[in-house]
């Protein structure tokens, strides 16, 4: 059997279709050589085959290999933000406490100083007490003074009067005493005579 042409289409037993391509002059192809373009075109379909599954695994290892670095990366980069997280979190703990201990300060200063208000007014309140009985007290001694006065006052006028008194009667008793020396002169000078 014999083929002619220049492209010329076969089929082989696995039902597979190739298409050989001869020479510009017409050649006669005989069996063995269909064989050899059979075999050679199984191989190299095979090496593209290979070489293709080879790019695809190689691909597929490339991607595996990036995809696990990325993993990696972002396992990293993960843990990096937990360890920043954490000291967030002792930080914020930190001011936390020290706001908490503030307001605890605070709250105790807040309970003294009421406290402290609270004695205040009550001392106050009794010095208001002490204060109101003091006025009380000085408007009593004043009114017991200003009576106190009045009686001297009149207790004065009384002494003046009585003074006065004594000395008319001292007066009064002076010139009885003189007429009385008088008296007794002219009784004597009257014995003398008798």
């Amino acid at each position: 059997m014999h083929w002619y042409g220049y492209k010329v289409r076969y089929r082989t037993m696995s039902q597979t279709t190739y298409t050989a391509t001869t020479t510009a002059t017409p050649v006669r192809l005989f069996p063995n050589d269909f064989t050899n373009i059979v075999d050679r075109e199984d191989q190299k379909r095979k090496r593209e085959e290979e070489a293709r599954l080879v790019a695809v695994a190689a691909e597929r290892e490339r991607n595996r290999t990036k995809g696990e670095n990325d993993l990696r990366e972002e396992i990293e980069g993960l843990k990096k933000r937990v360890a920043g997280l954490e000291v967030d979190k002792k930080n914020v703990e930190s001011k936390w406490q020290q706001e908490t201990t503030r307001a605890n300060k605070l709250e105790e200063e807040i309970k003294t100083a009421q406290s402290d208000a609270q004695q205040q007014k009550i001392r106050a309140n009794k010095l208001e007490e002490e204060r109101n009985s003091a006025q009380t007290g000085l408007a009593v001694a004043q009114a017991d003074a200003q009576e106190q006065r009045a009686r001297a006052n009149k207790l004065e006028e009384e002494g003046n009067s009585l003074q006065s008194k004594l000395e008319n009667q001292r007066a009064a008793t002076s010139e009885l005493e003189a007429l009385a020396r008088q008296h007794i002169a002219q009784i004597s000078a009257l014995r003398a005579r008798g």
